[in-house]
């Protein structure tokens, strides 16, 4: 009970003398259930499932949710139970059929577009406060 409060969940081992069996998998991991409060025992659960690459939590902030990924899906493109979409491996949002650095390099490029439009707002802006009239 203690080890799972501390998230000390290296030390999931067997107590036997020499024996030291991890029972972290999701094979032994029932044995718990009969030792532990219900409580520890889903609070252990869920620190587990965090350590499976196959789990992604929700990015919707104060959204709880999980999705499970097969092999092969994309995880750029994820959707929670609650409907919130995300991509299970960067925060900027899903993005379908694209890769997180394409993503990201498309990002960029969309902000320094916004810088520019906002530059020629800004000096359009200063030319007409200092009187200049368009022809």
């Amino acid at each position: 009970d203690i080890i799972v409060r501390e998230r000390r969940l290296n030390k999931l081992a067997c107590p036997a003398d020499g024996c030291g069996c991890n029972l972290r998998s999701e094979e032994s991991i029932h044995i718990f259930r009969q030792c532990l409060s219900e409580d520890t025992y889903h609070k252990l659960h869920e620190f587990l499932t965090r350590d499976n690459p196959h789990i992604f939590e929700c990015k919707h902030q104060g959204c709880e949710e999980r999705v499970f990924l097969d092999d092969g899906d994309d995880y750029a493109d994820l959707a929670c139970p609650k409907g919130h979409r995300f991509c299970g491996r960067c925060d900027l949002g899903p993005h379908a059929q694209m890769t997180c650095e394409d993503r990201e390099e498309e990002a960029e490029r969309e902000k320094r577009e916004e810088e520019t439009l906002r530059d020629a707002d800004e000096a359009w802006q200063s030319a007409l406060a200092l009187g200049w009239k368009p022809c």
